[in-house]
């Protein structure tokens, strides 16, 4: 087989989302997220001022929403109101909606970042401060 290697490259990737019920449960659930691949390096470069911003105390979540605004180039499978309801479209208005939601949010970059990466886990603990088992629990 071989490699091609496009100069703008898009791959849908599947997205898990752990969502909290009221009974204090989760439910988890799944959309397809579209996004473009950047260079290494710039996810290097990413990974690297979201570690100096957490090491310093600062607030990181303005950078995995920096990562998102750079790589997302859409989404399927995410639904208004019900499982029966419209597909929600991607704009900037309704990409600022879904990614204000924290557990939505870190599930698209744990998503892309293990799209993209073989060094996925670490990468994603530059983005949440957490342990990888606390970020990945259901990421393959």
């Amino acid at each position: 087989m071989v490699l091609v290697i496009k100069r703008e490259n898009t791959i849908k990737y599947p997205v898990t989302v752990q969502v909290p019920n009221e009974d204090g449960s989760k439910s988890v659930k799944t959309a397809i997220a579209i996004f473009s691949t950047v260079s290494h390096e710039r996810i290097l470069q990413i990974s690297e001022e979201a570690r100096k911003k957490r090491e310093a105390g600062e607030d990181i979540s303005s950078d995995s929403l920096h990562l998102l605004r750079e790589v997302l180039k859409g989404w399927e499978g995410i639904k208004t109101d019900t499982v029966d309801g419209p597909d929600l479209p991607f704009n900037k208005t309704t990409f600022a909606a879904v990614m204000n939601i924290p557990y939505v949010r870190e599930a698209f970059v744990s998503a892309y970042i293990h799209a993209v990466c073989e060094r996925a886990e670490a990468l994603c603990d530059e983005f949440s401060g957490k342990g990888v088992g606390e970020v990945l629990p259901h990421q393959s």
